[in-house]
């Protein structure tokens, strides 16, 4: 625990890309991208390149337990890593936190943006404060809240305004 490369998230033997002077990143996504932003940081991180900060838009789970706490022990203390989640969107909810014999975290931290646009942060894994406050039984009826946000110009994180 504590190397993402021992926890098989990143491939042993990888040549160092990133100089470590200049290589400076940004990461975001949403929904399946945020996914893919998460597990990019760990590649990146162990490429050499500087994560510096992370904004991923309704992540579905990403990991297990010890995938989860050692992001956090990695990324938590040197980058701001914010997965930011809306109302009763699903996603966030997928893979449900247990299934048959898996279990599945999110990373940390969330901020959570009510109907209402208000916002909260929550520093604990699946937190009762934010989004995992509803089921996912629950959150099935409210699908078209996926692309919703009060962070986007137009209201949509799925589609981008464009002046013709």
């Amino acid at each position: 625990e504590g190397n993402l490369t021992a926890l098989g998230c990143v491939a042993q033997g990888r040549r160092r890309l990133g100089d470590g002077r200049s290589s400076e990143v940004y990461v975001t996504g949403h929904s399946l991208g945020a996914a893919v932003a998460t597990l990019a940081m760990c590649w990146l991180d162990e490429a050499g390149f500087k994560v510096q900060l992370s904004y991923n838009f309704e992540s579905p789970r990403v990991g297990n337990e010890v995938f989860a706490s050692t992001f956090s022990k990695v990324f938590s203390r040197k980058v701001p890593v914010y997965r930011v989640t809306h109302w009763r969107d699903p996603v966030p909810h997928l893979p449900p936190e247990t299934l048959v014999f898996w279990t599945y975290r999110h990373v940390n931290y969330e901020v959570y943006y009510d109907d209402r646009g208000s916002w909260r942060v929550c520093v604990e894994q699946e937190d009762p404060r934010c989004a995992d406050k509803w089921n996912i039984l629950l959150t099935a009826f409210y699908t078209a809240q996926h692309c919703k946000s009060p962070l986007s110009m137009d209201g949509s994180l799925c589609h981008c305004a464009v002046d013709a």
